[in-house]
């Protein structure tokens, strides 16, 4: 292994060697590019790359394209808000690749890590403490698992947005104060969302629309009174199609809310909306929810003429603290969307205390069971 203060650029290190070791230290370079195989370490958060306030829009401080079993770890980043549209950690067209205890200090990346096509990549405590649009975005990947975060304050959207592809997991992080959704799954098939906590997000803490098979449990969410405008969580199919013409495929089906803890978001604890069939919500344990107080706030929602087919089980749902908030109506309500209401699900075992009205809104073909 070579040490990277022997060379005069880092850029020289990472071409003389694929096994490189920076020493701490503040390194204010060009854009940094790694190669298959490259084994690249610092020592911690006393490493900081610094990024050049000249460096040219719409580029990535490093850069893993086309590279395979890449291994970085053990450095901090720093990218002055000053630059323009700077991604911190681009990975593209990468297999087996592993990122580990990175750590952003500023507030200047568009994005704090960015994949694109890749496989098999693993991204484990990575930092993000601000970010311009969001801090972490995987794209079309394969199995990527992002671990052991810690994301807060993305600009203008989420903090882990997963755009297609096929079981990518987000796994044992924390994220927060997110202007948009804390973790959202979109267009995907398969990934596991579990052991992460989320709190004061402005939109759900977790969010599912058009996916298949992805599983969002024992998580926790939590809001201080004010922040909350919309969810706990939610599942979302779209519903781009004419009126009273039935859609030709399932935007959002089988996928499963379970073993949650939701305590005090804006509208019900959890919704399940639009084009969505044969979903799964059981086992939550849903506090307070309901503070702005909208039609048919409940603390577990359905609605849209295609919500049908799905099961809402064994969940506890309470305003349990006696000065709460919370503007619950109903324990599980069915509502409307452009004047159609969801139909033929299945709500059983769920045990609901505190509700204004009743504890169950429900439309005709809806079986419900043994609630109390």
């Amino acid at each position: 292994m070579i040490n990277a203060s022997d060379y005069p650029t880092l850029q020289a290190a990472l071409d003389a060697s694929l096994n490189v070791m920076i020493p701490a230290g503040v390194y204010v370079d060009q854009p940094l590019t790694f190669r298959t195989g490259h084994r690249v370490t610092g020592e911690g958060r006393g490493t900081v790359l610094k990024a050049s306030s000249s460096l040219p829009t719409r580029e990535a401080f490093l850069n893993c394209i086309d590279a395979d079993n890449v291994e970085l770890s053990n450095i901090a980043i720093d990218i002055d808000p000053a630059c323009v549209d700077l991604f911190g950690l681009l990975v593209r067209n990468s297999t087996g690749s592993f990122f580990e205890k990175i750590v952003f200090t500023n507030s200047g990346q568009t994005f704090g890590a960015l994949s694109q096509n890749c496989t098999d990549c693993y991204f484990d405590y990575i930092e993000v403490p601000s970010a311009k649009v969001r801090c972490i975005q995987h794209v079309e990947g394969t199995r990527i698992k992002t671990r052991y975060h810690k994301l807060s304050h993305p600009g203008i959207d989420h903090c882990v947005a997963i755009i297609g592809g096929i079981d990518n997991d987000v796994q044992f992080g924390r994220v927060s104060n997110a202007p948009n959704f804390g973790v959202s799954y979109y267009k995907t098939d398969g990934g596991d969302c579990s052991g992460n906590k989320a709190m004061d997000t402005t939109l759900e803490a977790y969010q599912i629309t058009d996916c298949i098979n992805v599983r969002i449990h024992d998580n926790c969410a939590r809001w201080n009174v004010g922040v909350s405008d919309d969810f706990g969580i939610s599942i979302h199919g779209e519903t781009f199609y004419p009126p009273n013409i039935a859609p030709t495929r399932l935007f959002a089906s089988t996928n499963q809310i379970y073993n949650n803890s939701i305590f005090g978001c804006g509208k019900s604890g959890v919704a399940i909306a639009g084009n969505a069939m044969d979903n799964r919500v059981y086992n939550n344990f849903i506090s307070n929810p309901c503070q702005l107080g909208e039609a048919f706030a409940s603390g577990i929602l359905m609605y849209g003429q295609y919500c049908t087919g799905n099961l809402i089980d064994s969940n506890v749902i309470s305003t349990y603290v006696p000065a709460a908030v919370s503007k619950m109506q109903y324990g599980v309500a069915e509502g409307s969307d452009a004047g159609y209401f969801s139909s033929n699900n299945r709500v059983g075992c769920n045990k609901i205390t505190g509700a204004k009205i009743s504890n169950l809104a429900l439309q005709p073909s809806t079986v419900a069971y043994l609630n109390s």
